[in-house]
């Protein structure tokens, strides 16, 4: 569409014969084009030029739509693909394949022909002279100047015949030997030298044979190419394969529709001829464009076409769990098994759906009903607005299970999902405090009945809870109860202790015993530490994770029976006093969900990419989950320390009158109400952020064999939960008041804010072994520090106003 590039270099027409302006350009127009060939080569000098000079070239408007034209007509050449075409310098998967065989030659050739000399057998020469043979004609083939596919094929299919038949000779000859007793005649120097002689020659005959075969097949996949059926290449299926390898697990669509019988020897040769027939109808009802029932006949082809080869990958299946394999990798054989015809069902759901793009946008309607709840029509807005931002949470959850479904993995493996997941918890946290009112007293009395009688877990039943249920039913209750939670305290004992997980050495998660060092008798004081912490984790969760899951069997009969027996008038009036808790729930799922939604920086794809590190989907539930969750309380007390920083800088202070006839001046009346939920947010969070460090560093001993080594990462997270511990203890000294709390929790937001995004984002150089968050901020720093100084200068503003409006003389 460049006017300047389509008339001057490629000398096309503006305008076709209708008038209609021209936007595009055959690829075979652009490539015969000299006077774009040399507009390329111009810009090509002059940046190399300006290199020289160290300056930086800038291309004008022509050359920079000229770069641009070259780069979509590499990318179509990468793309397409012509099975007559020359071999060019884009096959680099080709290329690396056939150097490292070329490399293993060269280091095997003397010594192959040293077997020839040797060997007493006629067919083991006859192999080693054909396989020598085979290369010199793939020499001279390489030396023939313009290298066609069709000429190269014929002659590498020969030579990967030959050495796979020579390197199953070779094998068989080493395994012979081994097995054979000493020569009595021969010195044991001699024959321990030709012992290791054969076996290097087994050795580097089996991986001839390998690097043969993938460039055979690399001569239909570039790399890039679209791979649709499981492949039946040995190499790529087992465990021990070396770093540099590439050995593909599928195969390319390129090779299904072009690859001669020797790439596919051994693959079902009738249902290869099917898919080509189905595609060639494809193609053929592509092209007709008379045909009015074009789109029909095209359909009917792809749906063939697809069908044909689910049929083929079901053939490939069984022959794939006969390839004769060393030691075969299990977690590969079942990540590359076909999937099931319903499959991608799930993720077109989510496609289909979008989830997370409607949570923003129910959690909106909820912000506004709640606001609204605040003036006119107060019940009904209320309740609105509540019940609006259950259904947000809910479809949250229905977008979090099918991530689930689709990856199989926790949600919290990239940013985008750990701001959902806040989303999620924030909303989650303002109903629950919200409404803990109705649903508390059903609750209590449940955690209570699930108490060991006659401990001091037992305490009496408090006056509400005698409303419920008598004493005598109470203990009866707790000794019913006793059974299933040491049941459960024996689970979680099995799990946590029995059970081996992993690969390799199989561990279990918590030792019983503190670890010792690789060939010492006494533990170090790291390894003390780490065990410290886990005995800590193992007795508290034995101990809550018992009684929380019987009292909350017990909650599904008690809340309701609760509810029923008690008076519900004070419960719904309090439940209208904690209006501020679901309305910065509301706000907060607001800003995570559309911030998480459109942020530039976020990836929303599904399964883009989890880190190694994140791979171990026990830990990653019980650590980042505990973590992240961490942040959710954290970021309500922030709001509604912002909501309470609002009302010193804008509210009406009020005279207090003190003994002695002193009045004094105390900041707005809802600061003191907003301080106290500041305060249970703060507890929650500290709660969840010191029970999450604690996990990660026992995951961090597994993974990286130590239990704190002051990543950044890690000293982030300690501030945060300093910064929540100074505040909530500066309360029984003394130090905090209700303005305290206020501009606490924005101290604490910051802490969190700068361990969850500054660490992956702003530092990501000295980000540590937990800086696989991000990298490479984007325009997202300006934005994230923007925020946080404006936020500081309102705590500013609104300390000064409170100041003035509280001193005296």
């Amino acid at each position: 569409e460049y006017i300047e590039l389509r008339e001057e270099v490629l000398s096309l027409k503006r305008f076709d014969k209708d008038g209609r302006l021209l936007k595009y350009v055959s690829p075979a127009v652009v490539e015969r084009s000299r006077d774009f060939a040399a507009k390329l080569k111009d810009i090509e000098s002059r940046q190399r030029e300006a290199g020289h000079k160290g300056d930086r070239f800038e291309p004008n408007g022509l050359e920079k739509s000229a770069l641009e034209l070259e780069q979509s007509r590499r990318l179509f050449s990468k793309l397409a693909f012509d099975p007559k075409a020359d071999l060019d310098a884009d096959q680099a998967q080709f290329s690396n394949a056939f150097n490292r065989m070329m490399q293993v030659w060269w280091q095997l050739e003397s010594d192959l022909s040293q077997w020839q000399q040797i060997s007493q057998q006629t067919r083991q020469r006859e192999l080693a002279d054909k396989t020598s043979k085979t290369m010199q004609d793939l020499r001279e083939v390489l030396q023939g100047g313009k290298l066609l596919r069709e000429d190269l094929e014929p002659t590498l299919a020969k030579f990967r015949l030959a050495t796979a038949k020579l390197a199953k000779q070779v094998a068989i000859l080493n395994e012979k030997r081994r097995n054979l007793p000493p020569n009595a005649e021969a010195p044991p120097e001699q024959s321990e030298r030709m012992l290791k002689w054969i076996n290097r020659l087994a050795w580097k005959t089996k991986q001839l044979a390998t690097f043969a075969r993938e460039a055979h097949l690399a001569l239909y996949d570039n790399g890039r190419s679209v791979r649709v059926v499981p492949s039946l290449n040995p190499y790529a299926l087992e465990v021990y394969r070396g770093a540099r390898d590439n050995a593909q697990p599928w195969l390319s669509i390129e090779a299904v529709l072009y690859g001669t019988p020797e790439l596919l020897e051994g693959y079902p040769w009738p249902n290869i001829v099917a898919i080509r027939g189905h595609f060639n109808q494809a193609k053929d009802a592509y092209l007709d464009h008379a045909n009015p029932k074009r789109s029909e006949h095209f359909a009917k082809a792809m749906k063939g076409f697809a069908t044909a080869v689910r049929e083929l990958a079901e053939e490939i299946e069984p022959l794939r769990n006969k390839l004769p394999l060393q030691e075969r990798d299990d977690e590969v054989m079942k990540l590359t098994a076909y999937p099931s015809a319903s499959h991608t069902d799930v993720e077109m759901q989510y496609n289909r759906n979008n989830p997370f793009l409607l949570t923003w946008i129910i959690s909106l309607i909820s912000v506004a009903a709640l606001s609204l709840s605040f003036g006119f029509l107060r019940k009904p807005m209320f309740w609105i607005g509540v019940l609006v931002l259950l259904v947000a949470v809910s479809v949250i959850t229905y977008g979090f299970a099918l991530r689930i479904l689709i990856t199989g993995d926790s949600p919290v493996t990239n940013m985008f999902e750990t701001m959902v997941f806040v989303a999620w918890c924030v909303g989650l946290l303002g109903l629950w405090f919200c409404l803990q009112p109705l649903f508390w007293p059903g609750l209590a009395l449940a955690w209570r009945l699930a108490a060991f009688p006659f401990t001091p877990e037992e305490r009496p039943l408090d006056a509400t809870h005698g409303q419920v249920i008598s004493s005598g039913k109470a203990r009866l209750w707790s000794i019913l109860m006793t059974v299933p939670r040491l049941a459960l305290m024996g689970v979680v004992y099995w799990a946590l202790v029995v059970v081996e997980y992993g690969e390799g050495k199989p561990l279990s998660i918590i030792n019983l015993w503190p670890q010792t060092g690789l060939g010492g008798s006494t533990p170090s004081a790291d390894a003390l530490l780490t065990w410290a912490a886990a005995m800590c984790v193992l007795v508290f969760t034995m101990w809550y994770v018992a009684r929380a899951g019987v009292a909350l069997v017990l909650s599904l009969v008690m809340v309701p029976y609760s509810l029923v027996k008690l008076p519900l008038e004070e419960p719904l009036r309090q439940v209208m006093l904690r209006k501020s808790y679901v309305l910065a729930g509301a706000l907060l799922t607001f800003m995570a969900s559309i911030l998480a939604y459109f942020a530039p920086i976020l990836n929303k794809d599904v399964g883009w990419g989890m880190q190694p590190v994140l791979r171990n989907n026990f830990w990653l539930t019980v650590h980042v989950l505990s973590i992240t969750a961490a942040y959710a309380p954290g970021a309500l007390a922030w709001m509604l320390g912002n909501l309470s920083l609002g009302y010193y800088l804008f509210g009406d202070y009020r005279e207090v009158s003190k003994p002695g006839g002193l009045t004094v001046r105390r900041g707005p009346k809802a600061c003191s109400t907003l301080a106290g939920y500041v305060y249970k947010a703060m507890q929650v969070s500290v709660l969840l952020l010191v029970a999450g460090t604690l996990l990660g560093g026992l995951w961090a001993d597994v993974s990286w064999g130590r239990f704190w080594s002051w990543d950044p990462k890690e000293v982030w997270s300690l501030i945060a939960i300093l910064a929540f511990m100074v505040v909530l203890h500066g309360r029984y000294a003394r130090w905090v008041g209700d303005f305290g709390f206020a501009a606490g929790a924005v101290l604490g937001l910051t802490a969190i804010a700068w361990a969850w995004y500054g660490v992956s984002y702003l530092m990501p150089e000295v980000g540590g072994r937990h800086s696989y968050g991000g990298g490479g901020g984007g325009g997202g720093q300006f934005w994230v520090i923007s925020i946080m100084i404006i936020n500081w200068w309102l705590v500013l503003a609104a300390g000064i106003r409170y100041m003035v409006e509280t001193w005296r003389r």
